[in-house]
Parts: structure tokens; C-alpha cells; sequence
């Protein structure tokens, strides 16, 4: 069975499950999947761009001047080596901060036609961490969140705002 609390439904009835937009110049996409509910933010780089074809655990070098702050992505902080931290090196997911980090590194996103958008190598992350509130969460589901009530829903502004961000970051590397 499938439950939508009413403040949740509420929320997400009222907003877009879809948008294509350009930001840094960038093309950028908010998505909702179809599975959980949850909306996924995604950000296209083309051929000239120097992480096109990168995967998003690949190893960048970051300025020692850049503060990096903490994204909420435990397992790519536990992936980076120490002596390659101190080197400046640090994965993608983790040099860039938005919700959750990095969790996606492709030629394609299902759904978007590439004679509309060019060839692009996109970058994307999601809102179905463990904190996070996936709408179409089940019953079962819930049962297993041991409790947790920080919780929360990243509505469509929240997601569009974090991608707008995301396209920002990679323009500047």
C-alpha cells in the first residue's frame, strides 16, 4: 500500500514534476521519479567542458583557498584517501556541495531527447537519503525509518535552487 501524509500530497500536487532550464550556462533539469516521488536535480556539461566524460567518484584536484563543506555524503567522505586529501585531490562528489553530493555521472538522462538538449555528459543527485522524505514512500517503508523524524521533503524550489548551484559550481571548476 502506498501513503502520501496530506501536507506531503498537499505540497506536490501544487508543484511541477518537470523542468528544463539553462543556468551558468548550463542545461539544467529538475526531475521527479516516478518510483519514490522524490525530485533529482541534474546539470548537462558539453564536450569542451573539462569534466565531460567524468564519473562523479573520479578524483579532481581542489584549490587549498577553496573551503569545501561537508554535502552529507558519508560514503564518498570514507572513499577519499587521506594522503590524497592532503594532496588537494578530492572525488567530485565530495568537492562539490549539493544535497547529499553527486550521485549521478552519464551520457544521457532517460527521458530527455538529446536533439533537443546536444550531447551533454550529465551530472545529477537526489532527494532519497536518509533524511529525506520520498512521497510515494510505502508503508513498509516508513516502518523502517527506525523513527526518524528529521525527515524532511525537498520541494521543487529547494531542488531547483540546489541545481542552480550545482551548474555554478561546474562552471567555476
Amino acid at each position: 500500500m502506498i501513503t502520501i501524509e496530506q501536507d506531503i500530497y498537499n505540497q506536490i500536487s501544487g508543484e511541477g514534476n518537470f523542468e528544463l532550464f539553462k543556468s551558468s550556462d548550463l542545461t539544467c533539469c529538475v526531475l521527479r521519479m516516478a518510483r519514490g516521488g522524490n525530485l533529482n536535480g541534474y546539470v548537462g556539461v558539453n564536450e569542451k567542458h573539462p569534466l565531460y566524460g567524468k564519473s562523479y567518484s573520479d578524483k579532481i584536484v581542489v584549490s587549498k583557498e577553496k573551503e569545501l563543506q561537508f554535502n552529507g555524503n558519508y560514503i564518498g567522505l570514507l572513499c577519499n584517501d587521506i594522503d590524497e586529501v592532503e594532496a588537494g585531490l578530492y572525488s567530485l562528489d565530495i568537492a562539490i556541495n549539493v544535497h547529499g553530493g553527486l550521485t549521478y555521472s552519464e551520457d544521457s538522462l532517460k527521458g530527455l531527447d538529446e536533439a533537443i538538449t546536444g550531447k551533454l555528459w550529465w551530472f545529477g543527485f537526489d532527494t532519497s537519503h536518509a533524511w529525506d522524505i520520498s512521497p510515494y514512500q510505502t508503508e513498509i517503508d516508513r516502518k523502517f525509518s527506525f523513527g526518524d523524524t528529521d525527515k524532511e521533503y525537498r520541494n521543487f524550489d529547494y531542488v531547483k535552487q540546489q541545481t542552480i548551484s550545482l551548474a555554478k559550481q561546474l562552471t567555476e571548476l
